[in-house]
């Protein structure tokens, strides 16, 4: 195996593919480990075959098992092309497609030549390695989708009838040109949805900027979150419970996103308290601080005015 990578990792990323202790890192401890991940692949599939007996008992969670273990085996043995892709996505660039031409000489956009030429070099490979310590690069809404489409691409080729195939991928096209396309489609409970997801917002800024100055200490949050939402104060106050009780949003979204958004927020006081000469300003986080209260608080009102 080449030193320029370890545990099938970039040499440009910091984590290792596979956790501690599994194996050595050598080749061949790899092949062992992939190996005993096959078996297990096997006997997930004996274990559902409608043709057993009882096998149908706890089928959904053997489904999820047998995918979570193909992901684990793409981790460790093509994890630099996952952060290839992520790279490409992350500087605009979707996977290249390129159209048959039966023989013939065909031109090439400018937008796909600038992907190819992205694609042919080490560069996206190594911005890629980097979300592991730092998705920030990854929150966009265009790069998600491009990352999305970029890992996808080459799977939907194995497992999805060609048509399909062509119709997922116009929908991302579609959906990147600002046109609308039925992949993309929202359903008619998508306002009151919206709506929740940003009262989930709202409930992720007071955890951020809880963390950052201290849990219990008095600050104008809620009342900067009434202001841009349209709303009571009292109503604000209500939403961490109304949101922890809301059923129409997963709750292990719902975790995460609170989760995240207190470790942002002990991050930044944290960097606060090692450095007393650097004034912390919660509200400077795009995307939990004053600006990104300032835009749900627009999103909401613009919702609840089309609903009205």
């Amino acid at each position: 195996m080449s030193a320029i990578r370890a545990r099938g990792r970039s040499k440009y990323g910091a984590r290792g593919r596979s956790k501690p202790g599994e194996h050595d890192g050598s080749r061949q401890a790899r092949l062992d480990y992939g190996t005993g991940l096959l078996r297990l692949l096997l006997d997930i599939e004996e274990w559902t075959d409608p043709e057993a007996e009882d096998s149908a008992q706890h089928k959904g969670a053997h489904a999820h098992m047998a995918i979570a273990h193909i992901a684990v085996l793409l981790d460790e043995f093509a994890g630099w092309a996952v952060d290839h892709w992520l790279g490409l996505a992350i500087t605009g660039d979707a996977m290249p497609h390129l159209p048959s031409s039966y023989g013939k000489k065909i031109e090439l956009s400018r937008r796909t030549k600038k992907a190819l030429a992205a694609a042919q070099s080490h560069e996206a490979e190594a911005l890629g390695s980097k979300w592991w310590p730092d998705p920030s690069p990854l929150r966009a809404g265009s790069v998600q989708r491009l990352a999305v489409r970029n890992l996808l691409a080459p799977m939907l080729l194995q497992m999805l009838p060609h048509e399909t195939q062509l119709e997922i991928r116009q929908g991302f096209e579609w959906s990147e040109q600002g046109y609308p396309s039925a992949f993309f489609d929202v359903p008619k409970y998508g306002k009151v949805f919206a709506l929740k997801m940003l009262r989930l917002k709202a409930v992720c800024c007071m955890e951020y900027d809880e963390a950052v100055r201290g849990y219990g200490k008095k600050t104008s949050i809620v009342m900067d979150i009434a202001a841009a939402f349209g709303v009571g104060e009292h109503a604000v106050r209500k939403w961490p419970a109304t949101v922890a009780q809301c059923k129409m949003i997963d709750s292990q979204i719902k975790e995460a996103a609170i989760a995240r958004a207190r470790a942002v927020g002990a991050r930044v006081r944290d960097i606060g308290l090692a450095h007393p000469s650097y004034r912390v300003d919660a509200r400077t986080d795009e995307a939990l601080g004053a600006a990104a209260i300032v835009l749900a608080g627009k999103r909401y009102q613009a919702i609840r005015a089309s609903r009205d």
